[in-house]
């Protein structure tokens, strides 16, 4: 049968030997004209719940072959992007098939040319925010989404604009940060400074770091970056992770949020919460300049360049020279 076909070709995919063979006799190709012939069933069509079935199977073969370099240029040159995006718009209620695209896809999006085509996906970005809506505990799923999302918004302006106008894009993004540091049962995140009641913690700390990733990119837009500054829940929440967190314990989080903080501190904007909570940041910052990490004083140091245009910042730092003397 079909199904026993698609599950063996899955497992001679994860035979590394194998995997070469299998794309250079077309395997990709066979796969993505499979895939676009079950993307063509309705969902009021029978055949619609057992041709799931074989997607898992399929997708999960096309993830094991992603790594080759000449399987991605063969992504690319069969359109297996879009595809994958069609499936993805079809099958949302299949967990398992979300997860084997989003595993691809954070494969693909980490290479300068895939990354591309994915963002001219335009609705990739709506598709994303639902996937996060509708599994925001899901956390393999998560990270992937979140992970592919930091890397369409790193160098391209237009994907930060278009992720940006998607409706309640940045409500999605609030909503999981306050999910992983809050409000997952028995994931207390943060609790008198110390991680608790946290059966994954190097996961859900990944997830902030990524998603701080996200906000970082996102303002680098002019637009977009002046928009978030003005952002009571996003301050607030990156100003959370100075204060119960340590660049000791957690690296690369707490540089994120300062590196971030950073960005949106360039903004001279009216009702900038950043120049609001000005003081309060410069208090934060000042524990990093009396650390001895290089990286978190360099980015301490950036916020306070674009802070100190500010006489009550000027001011703050001539009153506590005396500590950083010390």
């Amino acid at each position: 049968s079909t199904w026993d076909c698609t599950g063996a070709i899955k497992f001679i995919s994860g035979n590394a030997s194998l995997i070469n063979e299998m794309v250079n006799k077309g395997a990709i190709e066979i796969l993505l004209q499979v895939m676009r012939m079950i993307n063509e069933i309705n969902e009021d069509d029978t055949r619609f719940s057992s041709s799931g079935h074989l997607l898992v199977q399929l997708t999960a073969t096309l993830r094991n072959l992603v790594d080759l370099l000449q399987s991605r240029c063969k992504f690319l040159e069969y359109g297996a992007i879009p595809e994958l995006c069609l499936t993805l718009e079809k099958r949302m209620s299949d967990k398992d098939v979300c997860i084997n695209v989003a595993r691809i896809f954070s494969k693909l999006s980490s290479f300068n040319d895939c990354c591309a085509t994915l963002a001219d996906c335009s609705r990739c970005y709506a598709l994303f925010l639902a996937l996060l809506n509708k599994y925001p505990t899901k956390q393999d799923l998560v990270i992937r989404i979140i992970f592919i999302l930091g890397n369409l918004t790193a160098k391209n302006n237009q994907a930060r604009e278009q992720f940006f106008e998607e409706q309640g894009s940045i409500d999605t993004l609030i909503a999981l940060f306050k999910t992983y540091c809050e409000n997952v049962p028995n994931h207390k995140l943060w609790k008198d400074g110390e991680i608790k009641n946290l059966r994954h913690p190097s996961e859900a700390e990944d997830i902030l770091i990524k998603l701080i990733r996200v906000i970082a990119n996102l303002s680098i837009h002019p637009n977009v970056g002046a928009c978030l500054a003005t952002n009571h829940h996003i301050v607030a929440l990156l100003i959370t992770v100075l204060e119960c967190k340590s660049v000791e314990e957690c690296e690369e989080l707490v540089i994120n949020a300062i590196a971030t903080i950073n960005n949106l501190s360039f903004y001279q904007v009216k009702n900038s919460v950043i120049q609001e909570k000005k003081l309060h940041i410069a208090e934060l910052l000042l524990k990093m300049l009396m650390t001895s990490h290089m990286d978190g004083i360099l980015e301490a140091i950036r916020v306070f360049g674009n802070l100190s245009q500010n006489h009550e910042i000027c001011n703050f730092i001539i009153q506590r020279k005396g500590e950083l003397l010390s």
